[in-house]
């Protein structure tokens, strides 16, 4: 992706768009465009979702012209105001700066690799030596400031009982601490201060070049930046060639989902977003169709799945993770799992993966069945509200009380049942299945169709028109008929449909309310009370393809404001949630897993129309 100066030409726009780089092992970078913190967990470098090193403060000399490339906003002013010089900024998907300063062209490239953040500069044309100085500004406050130990080229620095060295590969290192107090970040009004070891300086002519390096660990292996970009490239390049499509923005879109991806001992996880970074089941399983199992990382998948494998109970999956921790809280995690499993088996038909997990689901099964989770008529009931996505409490409130039967749990339980008994047939095991799936249908349309209204009520005890009942027909197995679907996909296309997603509640339902505005008790009530979800568009989009085919090539059009969304807030990223009215701002984590996942799957799925080659098996699909 490229952004030109029309993109970048004032400070507004430069702080609006920000830019994530990972390694995969809980460090990572990430700033604003123009390198001005606006939240508190910004910083070039975070070490564990720790800021370490904030950011940068970079002033170059070219014979008398002396400027700062960097940016910083005060109080009352912003100074320096080096966004000026940034004449483009291109992500492939790391990013590249372009500086035009004088007649002198500089580029800067950032990189983050195991524990390491490299920053290349180098320039491409200048008639006279560009002189530089480069000062680290670290956290720190009046009653702790970091000590510093010299090594050749750089110093050791302790941030928050953390070791961080921080070096040039050539150049020098002058020791010169100092304060930059009343830095002013945007977003949450506060002012912060920073302190700095010292500064580096260097002199390059036309093609030189110099890489500043940044390590959690006092161990740095040299490495050649170029070759170290070259292999990086690769990798995704190699990664892209084995996908189904090739469009360059969808290349982005999978390289920006990668740093959801956390490396967990010799298996991988998926953090909920930035920067909430949770691991949550519902978040990684929602997801891991569009990040991993459309995109054919097949290998990988097989890794998330196994990574939640010794955390299942009889009682199903945990909520979350939190370090080492499972919070078990409801069936969400177990049942959005059934249907990751689904789609995994759509795509290779591994057996062998599948018979891992059978014994664990069917246990799960049995103790629903057992308890009183499962109602005479088949279906799931769930009495606490705090169970189920929307199940967000403020004091002594719920924002939306959702309990007994709820139709997007029922929908997924469908699935699950569906899956089971495929899945027991596939394993030459006997079971008894087909019958409660027969049961599970017919109460489910009895339960949940308002044939008058024409769309689902969102529980067997209300009647408000919510998205949830879109699962109901875009999962791989699904209890609605093809004339009854028809009318629900034309009701939510016509009350709940937005550009960026599925609005958490009908206009016409009196508790609407479509924009996070007010307080933040109001700002939180909106997310459920009428602001649009992306990874619910993701979902809608499969529905609408299979109940209404014959309009599928509009899909594209839907599909296409997320490239315009691509270039703003999170460069390459879908925001956790839009505004369900005018003008559709973006709010919550700026790259959200479930978004990201259900926006790649959606689009080589249903927009393309590329189907896995095993759908049909895993499925009840017309495709």
């Amino acid at each position: 992706m490229f952004l030109g100066k029309a993109k970048i030409n004032s400070f507004e726009k430069g702080v609006s768009r920000e830019w994530i780089l990972a390694d995969g092992k809980g460090n990572f970078s990430a700033t604003t465009l123009i390198d001005v913190p606006t939240r508190e967990l910004h910083a070039i470098f975070s070490v564990i979702n720790e800021p370490m090193l904030v950011k940068l403060e970079e002033k170059v000399s070219i014979g008398k012209k002396e400027c700062f490339l960097s940016t910083n906003r005060y109080s009352s002013m912003v100074y320096p105001d080096g966004y000026r010089y940034i004449t483009s900024v291109s992500f492939n998907p790391f990013p590249t700066y372009i500086f035009s300063v004088n007649e002198s062209l500089i580029k800067k490239r950032v990189l983050i690799e195991s524990g390491k953040l490299f920053i290349n500069y180098y320039v491409i044309s200048t008639s006279e030596p560009v002189n530089f100085e480069v000062s680290p500004l670290l956290p720190s406050d009046s009653n702790s400031i970091p000590y510093q130990h010299g090594i050749e080229l750089g110093t050791i620095v302790n941030v928050k009982d953390n070791k961080l060295m921080i070096r040039v590969t050539s150049g020098e290192y002058n020791p010169r601490p100092r304060f930059y107090e009343n830095i002013e970040y945007l977003g949450s009004g506060s002012k912060k201060v920073f302190w700095s070891p010292g500064a580096f300086s260097f002199s390059l002519k036309e093609g030189e070049s110099v890489t500043l390096e940044v390590s959690a660990y006092t161990n740095i292996v040299d490495m050649d930046f170029n070759r170290l970009w070259g292999m990086k490239e690769r990798f995704y390049k190699t990664i892209t060639n084995s996908m189904p499509c090739k469009e360059d923005f969808l290349y982005l879109l999978m390289a920006v989902g990668d740093t959801l991806l956390i490396e967990r001992g010799e298996l991988r996880g998926i953090i909920s977003g930035y920067f909430s970074l949770k691991e949550r089941g519902r978040e990684t399983f929602i997801s891991l169709p569009g990040l991993l199992i459309a995109t054919r990382r097949i290998d990988d998948a097989k890794l998330c799945l196994f990574r939640w494998l010794e955390y299942f109970s009889d009682r199903g999956l945990p909520y979350e993770i939190d370090g080492q921790n499972p919070i078990y809280q409801g069936e969400e995690s177990t049942l959005w799992f059934a249907y990751a499993l689904t789609k995994f088996l759509a795509y290779t038909n591994d057996l062998n993966l599948a018979e891992e997990f059978f014994p664990k689901l069917r246990t799960y099964v049995n103790y629903l069945l057992e308890s009183k989770k499962v109602d005479k008529d088949g279906l799931i009931v769930e009495d606490d509200p705090a169970n189920n996505w929307m199940g967000i409490r403020l004091k002594d409130e719920f924002i939306v009380e959702r309990k007994g039967k709820l139709v997007d749990l029922n929908a997924l339980w469908y699935n699950m049942i569906s899956l089971l008994s495929r899945l027991s047939d596939a394993l030459n095991v006997r079971h008894s299945y087909d019958k409660l799936l027969s049961g599970i249908r017919e109460s489910f349309l009895r339960t949940f169709w308002l044939e008058e209204e024409g769309y689902f009520k969102d529980t067997d005890e209300g009647k408000e028109l919510r998205p949830n009942q879109v699962l109901a027909m875009s999962l791989p197995f699904t209890p609605v008929p093809k004339d009854i679907g028809r009318i629900a996909i034309n009701n939510i296309w016509k009350h709940l449909y937005t550009t960026y997603g599925l609005r958490t509640l009908s206009p016409f339902e009196k508790k609407y309310k479509g924009r996070e505005e007010g307080d933040e008790t109001q700002k939180l009530k909106a997310r459920w009370r009428g602001m649009a979800w992306p990874w619910l568009l993701g979902h809608f989009f499969s529905a609408f393809r299979r109940y209404l085919p014959e309009k599928g090539h509009i899909l594209e059009l839907m599909w296409m404001p997320f490239l315009a969304h691509m270039e703003e807030g999170c460069i390459g990223g879908i925001a956790e949630v839009f505004d369900g009215s005018m003008p559709y701002e973006p709010h919550g984590d700026i790259l959200y897993a479930p978004s990201q996942g259900e926006i790649i799957r959606s689009f080589i799925e249903d927009v393309k129309g590329i189907r896995p080659n095993y759908e049909k098996a895993w499925s009840d699909s017309p495709f």
